[in-house]
């Protein structure tokens, strides 16, 4: 069975909504599909369990706005990452395409869970567009980045986020989707700065509200690897090599 994700109780005067919840639980005997990705994935966490937290701003209710963040690591490389994209239910609440707007969190790894600064959506508010993903079942929620200059040649390991704001009083509330694979590093973290889940106001496991203890969240990040000095020079150097031989000449 599943939870309801929209708490009512009811009034004289009909329905009233009562607030946001921090879980949501798929059927056992739902099938979950991976999306769609694309050739210019850079990272790629997208098989779902079904399970979901909450990560959602919601501006009618800030005591209940809550920010979930991943690991990634670029290894060796560098990378330009110009797409973020985070997968929710779908039907749950009734985003449909409404949802416009979302913060955009990146910090750098330094433990289990994210530190300073400790800000949910630290890099601002940025453009989302909604997608069908998740064979109809979510949405996918992707952010333009080739402009946001943290996300440019950023090489190591990072938490990073994609919380959609959307007041609960309009758009109801969907979920962040967990991962059905094992954990990836240091699992995703979760943020309640208002207190209002009570389950404290710093970073904590996010997976376990859940049931999940550990568990990732699902995202993908797309764009390029940034080429390295060296294989550059050797590039330019071929090239050169190339332009300057002359061509045989015919008999």
């Amino acid at each position: 069975m599943h939870k309801l994700a929209l708490m009512t109780v009811l009034a004289s005067a009909g329905v009233a909504l009562a607030g946001p919840v921090q879980s949501h639980h798929a059927a056992e005997s739902h099938a979950w599909m991976p999306p769609i990705i694309a050739r210019s994935v850079l990272w790629d966490q997208s098989i779902t369990s079904g399970n979901a937290t909450v990560d959602q701003n919601f501006p009618d209710f800030p005591d209940y706005s809550s920010g979930m963040v991943d690991d990634f690591s670029t290894g060796a490389q560098a990378w330009n990452i110009t797409k973020v994209t985070t997968y929710f239910t779908r039907g749950v609440g009734n985003w449909s395409d409404d949802v416009t707007q979302a913060q955009l969190s990146l910090f750098s790894k330094a433990g289990s869970i994210p530190g300073e600064p400790d800000v949910v959506g630290n890099l601002g508010l940025v453009d989302v567009s909604l997608a069908s993903s998740l064979d109809g079942q979510a949405w996918a929620v992707a952010a333009d980045t080739s402009s946001i200059a943290a996300l440019q040649n950023i090489s190591g390991e990072f938490w990073i986020g994609l919380t959609p704001v959307a007041a609960f009083g309009s758009f109801g509330q969907e979920f962040h989707l967990l991962s059905a694979l094992p954990t990836v590093g240091g699992g995703s973290a979760i943020r309640n700065a208002g207190g209002a889940f009570g389950f404290g106001t710093g970073w904590t496991d996010a997976g376990s509200l859940d049931l999940q203890p550990g568990a990732d969240m699902l995202f993908t990040l797309e764009g390029e690897v940034v080429p390295s000095p060296g294989s550059a020079a050797v590039l330019v150097g071929w090239l050169a090599n190339f332009a300057g031989r002359k061509r045989p000449q015919r008999a």
